[in-house]
Order: C-alpha cells, then structure tokens, then sequence
C-alpha cells in the first residue's frame, strides 16, 4: 500500500486545520493512505481518529517565534533530529511515496522526505509578514528543501516567489473550498441569538477567527465605538475565537478594550466553537479586518455559504474572494473609519445586505467548492508521488 507521510502544525479546528480534514477525508476515497504527525493533541485529533485516520503525536520540527533567534540555532538543530527519529518510528519501513507539509513552519516531514528521496509537497498557508528574518526565511528553506509549492491564493505564491523567484516554475495555486452547506435548525439559530442577548431586529455583525496581533479584533472593536459615538443603534458585534496556548495577553486585552470602551452591551465574546455553522446563520453581516494579509480567508467563503455579505480588508487572499459591490465591500487595511462606515451602510440596507449575500452563496458554491479543490489536490499528490 502507498501512504503519505502528512504533518501539520496544530490540533485545533481552525482554518487550516479544517482544511486538512476534508483533505485527508478526499485521500481517504484514493488510493493513497495518509500518516498523520501532529506535535500536540487537541480537538483535530478527536475529529481525523473518529473518521479513521492514522494520526501520531510528537515532534514534526515546528518553527516558532523562539526558534528566529541566532541562539536558537542548537536547539532547532535538536528538534530536527528528534522529529526525524519520531516520522521514522511511525513509518516503520511502510512505504511512503510522498511528504506532505500543511504547514510552511512545519520542516521535519520535508527533511525525512529529503533524507529518504521521497517526493515533497508544501501546502503554503501563510503570508509572513514580521518579523522580517521569517518573511525571508521561509521561502529561503521552501527552495532549499524543494519539492512543489501548492498555495492557497495568488496573494501567498506571490510572496514566496517574490522572495525566491526560483520557486515559480515549482509553485501553483489551488483555492480552499467548502462542502455543500446543511443548513443548522433553525431553533439552533434562535437559541445562540438568545444566548448572546441579541434582539429581534438587532443587526449582527460577526468575526470568527483566533484572537492575536492581526486578526483585527482591536480594529472591529474601534469601529463600534465610532458607530455608537454617531449615534447608530441596533448593531451587535461578535467576537468568536480565543487564543493560542501562550497567547492569553491577546484575549485579556481585548476584553479591557472593550469595556475602556464602555461596549460590554455591543461588542460581545464567545470563544471557539466547533458549531461555526450556527454562528453564522445567526449573523447578518461577516467581517474580516485583518490588518496584515490573510493568505486565503476560509471564514470569508464560510460566511458566503450562509449568503452573509463579506466586509474584508483589502488585501491578500481576500481580494480574491471578495467580490465589491457585488458580494461585499472591500476596506483600505487599518482604516477604522472605512470599516465603521461599511458596517453602517450595510447595517440600514437590508436589501443591500441580501443582493451581496445571494451574489456570495453563488460565488463560493461554484468557484470554492471542496469537490473542485480535492479533484485538483490528490490530482497533484499522485502526480508528484510518480516522480
């Protein structure tokens, strides 16, 4: 039998580990045979054993924060070494005929790869932005390391091959896609809205994503309380996600932004959810301020599949999602004032919000299907496992 040797960065049910999912669901219905690595447990791993993945927990030579400084270099050199002996234990002599990396940060299956000469495949998920020496580094250790480069937007291949214009020639694009969409019971819906205190005829205008330095929590929060200083009623704002293990500073900040503010009626909090679903058919309205490039945008064609008009900041992936004036607004990145007068707009135009929503049902039904993204995916994975 044919396995691929598949790493990952996390074990949550996030962006890019739903993703993973419905990509290890499509290997499932192929020939090929994935071998999971994580480096931690969580509720990803719960979701791939219960669909009867392999899946092994230890260290796959993450790359973090800690590991960008000269100093480090020993103990990056030590985590390699241990995620290589780790891969190699959990293959014991079964033959792999691909390495597949969901994760730029993630190098011990590519080095395993390297060492064994089997074929590498890196599904790019990130822009690196800051600090510089990783916005350099990564595609440096993409080239390096070789193998074919499958990006998630046009915006994340773009800033590998700007980096290093040699990875053109190895490096496509295949867009994330969504399973047709089951509806949540209606009662599900009326009983989260219940739940946040939101009104009949209250507009809710929804974030889902992990709360950290980008995502633009802070920024949405500023927008409200422009919104409430002129005087706009009948607007609610949901915060869903929570923070990375380490990361508590992020969540504690934002909830002193939001009362400083004195918005602890307006801007409310639930953290992560699985039931994503429910949320945002309780939404009227989704937003995506990030303030540094998203490299895709899963939860922008999420809340089109709802057929919630999509505010997103203008530029990364998002771009290439978002449809202006036709299934969204596009906003200048930062401007706290343009999001605030979106949100504004599309808040009294309900009709407004319902052309750009029936536009993005259609949009992200036909151009970001699952079935199209896997058809292209295990396409590509059994074209380079040939090689």
């Amino acid at each position: 039998m044919n396995h691929i040797l598949v790493t990952h960065h996390d074990a949550e049910l996030y962006g890019a580990d739903k993703s993973l999912i419905r990509t290890l669901r499509a290997l499932q219905r192929s020939d090929l045979k994935p071998i999971v690595a994580l480096p931690l447990n969580g509720p990803l791993v719960e979701v791939l054993r219960a669909d009867g993945i392999e899946v092994h927990i230890g260290p796959v030579g993450k790359l973090t924060r800690r590991f960008m400084k000269p100093l480090a270099l020993p103990f990056v050199a030590w985590d390699l070494l241990a995620s290589i002996r780790f891969l190699s234990r959990i293959i014991a002599g079964r033959r792999v005929v691909l390495a597949y990396g969901n994760s730029v940060a993630v190098l011990g299956g590519a080095i395993w790869a390297l060492v064994h000469r089997v074929p590498r495949l890196w599904h790019v998920r990130e822009i690196v932005v800051v600090p510089r020496v990783a916005a350099r580094g990564f595609p440096w250790m993409l080239r390096l390391l070789g193998g074919w480069c499958v990006c998630n937007s046009q915006a994340t291949r773009d800033w590998i091959v700007d980096e290093q214009p040699s990875l053109g020639p190895h490096s496509s694009v295949i867009w994330n896609g969504l399973e047709k969409l089951v509806p949540p019971q209606p009662e599900a819906v009326a009983a989260f809205r219940h739940k946040l205190g939101v009104l009949p005829g209250q507009t809710l205008v929804t974030l889902v994503g992990r709360i950290n330095r980008w995502k633009g929590q802070g920024l949405l929060i500023e927008a409200a309380a422009l919104l409430k200083a002129r005087g706009v009623q009948g607007v609610r704002f949901l915060v869903l996600g929570d923070v990375a293990d380490g990361q508590h500073h992020f969540r504690e900040a934002m909830l002193a932004q939001i009362q400083a503010a004195g918005l602890e009626a307006e801007v409310l909090w639930h953290p992560f959810m699985p039931e994503v679903d429910v949320a945002w058919a309780a939404s009227d309205i989704a937003v995506v301020p990030s303030i540094e490039p998203e490299p895709f945008g899963r939860v922008a064609i999420e809340a089109m599949a709802h057929g919630l008009p999509v505010i997103a900041a203008a530029h990364g992936g998002l771009v290439e999602i978002v449809e202006p004036e036709k299934t969204g607004l596009l906003v200048t990145p930062g401007s706290v004032e343009e999001l605030a007068n979106a949100i504004a707009r599309l808040a009294t135009e309900p009709g407004l919000r319902k052309s750009f929503g029936d536009a993005g049902r259609v949009r992200q039904n036909t151009v970001f299907s699952q079935e199209e993204h896997d058809q292209k995916l295990v396409g590509l994975m059994k074209q380079l496992a040939k090689q």
